[in-house]
């Protein structure tokens, strides 16, 4: 068996510690454990020559439904940050000690403009595509879902610009969650959703009817085509994983942070 100091010293091993925790931390630790010199330098090198080599990839998600959703992080010269777009293919696995699993693939993860990231979901051949809203994805793949828990929390805050006050907000929010989570058939989801939000419109609260009204024809796809999950949450529990990582107190450069990213994902979801 390899000893500690050569597993650590390994290329993928350091790899992996660097994908964890800050690359001076890293440092850190191979000096303090091993008493041994290792570059910060030489590990962006190998996380950039990583990062170009899983581009180089093929990537198809025919016949199978992706899930995406974006994330900003303090990454460029604008205030708010860069997005950061995650696709991936989720299905449920095997129960493990009573658990439900879910199986899980990186497609891409990726910075750039609404154009780019939609012709890289339109390249994926998907058959379908369950997505938080930011976008307009028709074209994109056949079925094309909006995530019922962004609807929800989205709807908060356009009562907010509606000028409705905090508490007054929740029966609305509430009657929408029964909507989208307890209906019993997709005519009664249709049928509820559509007299709720047309409530919203007569009540004058406009922004949240044009947030709702706009979602409207990929509300129910989920269910009428069997897709595994009718959220986004599948990719929620990896983006909070970016968001830990590239939370550090620095500003990243964005190809730094698309590199970084994108390897630890990959390492996470599609390694051996």
């Amino acid at each position: 068996m390899p000893s500690l100091r050569k597993q650590i010293l390994h290329p993928q091993r350091q790899l992996q510690l660097t994908c964890q925790i800050p690359y001076r931390k890293a440092r850190e630790v191979i000096v303090a454990c091993l008493n041994v010199s290792a570059s910060c330098a030489k590990v962006r090198k190998e996380i950039d020559r990583q990062a170009e080599q899983i581009r180089s990839l093929p990537v198809s998600a025919f016949g199978e439904v992706v899930y995406d959703d974006s994330t900003k992080v303090k990454a460029g010269k604008k205030e708010r940050g860069a997005s950061i777009h995650l696709s991936i293919t989720a299905r449920h696995g095997q129960a493990r000690e009573g658990r439900n699993t879910i199986k899980k693939r990186l497609l891409f993860l990726k910075t750039g403009n609404a154009e780019k990231i939609k012709r890289s979901l339109k390249a994926l051949n998907a058959k379908g595509i369950v997505h938080d809203g930011d976008m307009d994805l028709s074209g994109c793949a056949k079925h094309i879902q909006r995530c019922l828990w962004h609807l929800v929390h989205q709807l908060k805050h356009f009562l907010w610009i509606d000028g409705v006050p905090f508490e007054a907000r929740w029966p609305y929010v509430n009657e929408l969650i029964h909507i989208l989570f307890w209906s019993m058939t997709v005519k009664s989801m249709k049928d509820q959703y559509s007299r709720f939000i047309d409530r919203l419109r007569k009540n004058g609260f406009f922004k949240s009817y044009g947030h709702l009204k706009k979602a409207e024809t990929e509300l129910t796809t989920s269910r009428e085509q069997g897709f595994a999950f009718h959220t986004t949450a599948p990719v929620e529990r990896e983006m909070r994983e970016i968001n830990r990582r590239a939370d550090v107190g620095v500003r990243w450069s964005i190809p730094g942070v698309e590199n970084l990213l994108l390897v630890k994902t990959y390492l996470m979801l599609n390694g051996p």
